[in-house]
């Protein structure tokens, strides 16, 4: 037992001193190399160790020295080439006329004049990469835009009108001037004015001008300021019209027709422009109403009748006091029934016919005394709303009743029987 304790003892120092040799040794290859705890390791196991790690320790240090040499030499070719570019400037330099030649002074001093122009108040010189735009020129902007818009249109519209619509020499229709002016109402007989007006007011004369009027159903012809054709009294022929001619026509005379009932006056102006061949033609019109009549007509009768039975209606014609017409030369007064009226009796008897249950009457006696007429008559069919009226129809000489209704009526609506 004391020899085997021995050995075992011998054994232990033996790994002891190979353990600092190794520990040794691996301290000279390298300070950054891991040390690793031997002590509880065999010798084999301990040698087997530190020689692996020996051999990686040297493969790594001999990589990283391969890299510093590698870096050294890539540092050292940037500087070669740098001291090239150099060389070249300084050589450009110097090849340039000595007028032209910015020496590194002249530089230095124009970079820092560019410096104090640009620099900020407190020296600093400002960041040349980002700017920041301004809003107040937007408004201005617009308003600049809303100027040249307005002038390009309006430059437009003055072409348009100037050289296409209105040149010299073309025609222009609505230049033709024409018109006609009177009274828009009037009393039954009235004595009325019209006056027409025509122009030729563009560049282009107007051959084989006529102007023409027609006048409403009660409308009587007196005169007019400038004669008429032969025969006609509606019709002037005013041939070429050049430009600026023109003049008016004063037509005059009195108007009958249906109370409130509007009359129409028309004109028309036919001419050919000397630079076409067709014939062209300008309208214009006046109405006139009829608000009343130098007569007035009230027809009285009973609210009641009964079929077949004899019925009488007074009608009273009188004259109006303030009205300012006149009465035609021919006048007549006519009883009316929308239901057959079978008529018995009419008084005066003096101008009357029973068949057309028609007075004729005497306008100068009308215009100033009251007249009462009555007729009498059976109403036939059944039981039924009726409607009868009297009115008053006026003509002119050479016209029969029949050509022109005037009235001055007053309708009368019985009720039911």
């Amino acid at each position: 037992m004391f020899h085997m304790a021995k050995e075992k003892k011998s054994s232990v120092r033996t790994d002891t001193s190979t353990h600092e040799f190794v520990t040794s040794k691996l301290e000279e290859i390298s300070d950054d190399v891991e040390i690793i705890d031997l002590s509880d390791m065999t010798p084999e196991e301990a040698a087997e160790t530190l020689g692996g790690n020996e051999e990686s320790s040297r493969k790594k240090h001999k990589k990283e020295k391969k890299k510093e040499k590698k870096e050294k030499k890539s540092a050292k070719d940037d500087i070669d080439i740098k001291e090239s570019k150099e060389n070249d400037v300084e050589t450009e330099d110097a090849e340039q006329p000595n007028g032209d030649a910015l020496t590194v002074g002249q530089t230095q001093k124009i970079e820092r004049e560019l410096a104090e122009i640009y620099e900020n108040a407190d020296g600093s010189l400002p960041d040349m990469q980002t700017f920041e735009k301004r809003k107040g020129g937007r408004f201005l902007r617009a308003f600049i835009t809303v100027v040249l818009s307005l002038g390009f249109l309006g430059g437009a519209i003055w072409y348009g009108y100037t050289q296409l619509y209105h040149r010299d020499g073309a025609f222009v229709e609505d230049d033709v001037i024409l018109s006609i002016g009177g009274e828009d109402m009037v009393a039954y007989g009235e004595e009325v004015r019209y006056r027409v007006r025509f122009k030729n007011a563009q560049g282009v004369p107007l051959d084989n001008s006529v102007l023409e009027l027609r006048y409403p159903a009660g409308f009587v012809f007196e005169s007019a300021s400038k004669a008429p054709d032969a025969d006609t009294n509606n019709m002037w022929t005013l041939g070429p019209l050049q430009e600026g001619d023109g003049e008016y026509i004063d037509i005059s005379g009195k108007l009958y027709g249906d109370l409130n009932e509007r009359q129409s006056f028309r004109v028309f102006l036919n001419y050919t422009p000397s630079n076409f061949s067709s014939t062209f033609q300008k309208v214009a019109t006046q109405e006139t109403s009829i608000a009343g009549a130098p007569l007035t007509v009230a027809l009285i009768g009973p609210k009641q009748v009964a079929q077949g039975v004899a019925t009488t209606f007074t009608i009273d014609v009188s004259p109006e006091k303030e009205a300012v017409g006149t009465l035609p030369p021919h006048l007549a007064l006519v009883f009316d029934s929308e239901a057959p009226f079978v008529t018995q009796d009419m008084k005066p008897k003096e101008g009357a016919t029973l068949t057309d249950r028609t007075w004729i009457l005497d306008p100068t006696t009308h215009a100033s005394t009251t007249t009462i007429y009555t007729i009498t008559g059976a109403f036939a069919g059944g039981e039924e709303t009726l409607i009868a009226r009297a009115h008053l129809i006026g003509w002119q000489e050479g016209e029969s009743i029949a050509d022109n209704r005037g009235s001055a009526a007053v309708s009368l609506t019985s009720s039911k029987w």
